[in-house]
């Protein structure tokens, strides 16, 4: 049956996913304190987190490191360096390609081999037509890629997770999905440009992002050539929002994009596309959560040390 599990923003397909990640951590930190010990000229180990997906998960339209998944990696590196860990994040969003059948089976090629986190973000722009077969399959390739990665995706609730939630049950695959629903409840919370008395006086990734109602100036529409997301024009719009000063829609849609002067003639900066500020709204937040499961690694390391001691050797094998 499916349900609204309400507003959380990420939900986890069960309580043992969190405590996957945390061990993966703590692993790598392990490693990462013996190597430290034995002074050797060996590379920290890596936490990798790859995004899979569409154009808006490429970022198109932005600067490439404009994207959620670039955001992520300034976010997070320096916490995870601290614990010796190198973080790096992939993107390898396409324009014009669903999660299956070439992309699942070749998921090793076109991914690699050491793999954290796997991001599945394909139903941004027409999720109804991102087909669950395609989901069913991505997920069991998924869990049959050699370092097992946690599965993260970017969605509305509904039959794609629960389906996805299956595989947890069965072959152990855990997954954590990012609801699109909550994050767009979590936006219209944001302050309206329109109704602040400066919004110039907004740090810049808030200034004019939300306008009367509108995120970037861009509305649910019934054109299916422009994924359903239409700018707002003049002839939506009375007479008193297009002359009630800055604020009003238009020119949310008018900052939305931020690409010069290093580029001056960037492409697919349309409707359908989220601009720079949704980027880095989705970045940070997929960062808080991954900060968050570092200090909850940090006290569950202090209760393995009470446990079994505190050589980073015993610790490493009994979490491996």
């Amino acid at each position: 049956k499916k349900t609204d599990p309400g507003s959380p923003l990420f939900l986890l397909t069960s309580s043992s996913v969190k405590r996957q990640l945390i061990r993966r951590i703590l692993i790598k930190h392990m490693q990462a304190v013996i190597r430290e010990k034995t002074v050797n000229d060996l590379p920290p180990p890596t936490f990798t987190f790859v995004t899979a997906g569409d154009a808006t998960a490429a970022g198109h339209g932005n600067l490439f490191s404009q994207s959620y998944t670039a955001i992520l990696q300034y976010t997070v590196e320096n916490a995870f360096a601290s614990l010796g860990i190198q973080f790096v994040a992939k993107n390898y969003g396409m324009g014009q390609y669903s999660c299956g059948p070439e992309l699942s089976l070749c998921m090793n090629e076109v991914y690699g081999l050491d793999i954290d986190v796997l991001m599945w973000d394909f139903a941004s722009l027409q999720p109804k037509y991102e087909h669950l077969r395609r989901t069913v399959l991505w997920t069991n390739r998924a869990g049959m890629h050699p370092t097992r990665p946690i599965l993260f995706s970017f969605d509305t609730f509904g039959e794609r997770f629960l389906k996805i939630k299956e595989f947890d049950g069965i072959t152990g695959t855990g997954a954590i999905l990012m609801q699109s629903e909550a994050l767009q409840r979590l936006k219209l919370m944001l302050p309206d440009s329109n109704a602040v008395l400066d919004p110039e006086k907004l740090p810049a990734a808030l200034r004019y992002y939300h306008c009367d109602g509108t995120i970037e100036g861009a509305i649910q529409c019934e054109d299916p050539m422009r994924n359903f997301v239409c700018d707002l024009e003049d002839d939506m719009l009375d007479e008193t929002e297009i002359n009630g000063g800055a604020a009003n829609p238009k020119i949310c849609r008018k900052e939305k994009f931020q690409t010069k002067p290093q580029c001056m003639d960037a492409r697919y900066q349309v409707s359908w596309h989220p601009g720079w500020k949704d980027h880095i709204l989705k970045g940070r937040l997929l960062g808080h959560f991954l900060i968050n499961i570092l200090d909850d690694s940090l006290f569950e390391l202090e209760r393995l040390k009470s446990v079994i001691g505190s050589d980073p050797k015993h610790i490493l094998a009994h979490l491996e």
